[in-house]
């Protein structure tokens, strides 16, 4: 369950942007963190379906029903971000318009920082 401080944070990124709530960079991890965890089952899935096809898919909708009923939303709304490379996949978030996080399964792990908007 998140804090009280965690709820207000979030809800000062939602209204004012990241510079008005940056007294609360522990909320950002909070939303990096809750983002990662639902990445985390389009990333199980994505492995899934490239046991299973040799390939990985094309699109993350390829993978419903078949592997996910649904495709999860990051927290605070959007969409996360699939490409595919010739050597794997990249999948990412924003979780505000110049910071974001991306996993490629090329090094399994994630990666997040700042930049342009």
């Amino acid at each position: 369950m998140m804090s009280r401080r965690t709820v207000l944070g979030i809800l000062l990124i939602q209204l004012f942007g990241f510079s008005r709530a940056s007294s609360c960079t522990g909320v950002i991890k909070d939303v990096e963190t809750i983002n990662k965890e639902r990445a985390e089952v389009i990333i199980s899935a994505l492995y899934d379906y490239q046991q299973l096809n040799q390939t990985f898919p094309s699109s993350l909708t390829e993978l419903t029903p078949d592997f996910l009923v649904e495709i999860p939303k990051p927290f605070l709304g959007g969409e996360f971000f699939y490409t595919t490379k010739v050597d794997g996949f990249i999948l990412s978030f924003r979780v505000r318009s110049n910071y974001g996080c991306g996993y490629t399964d090329r090094f399994g792990q994630w990666e997040c920082s700042f930049g342009g908007d």
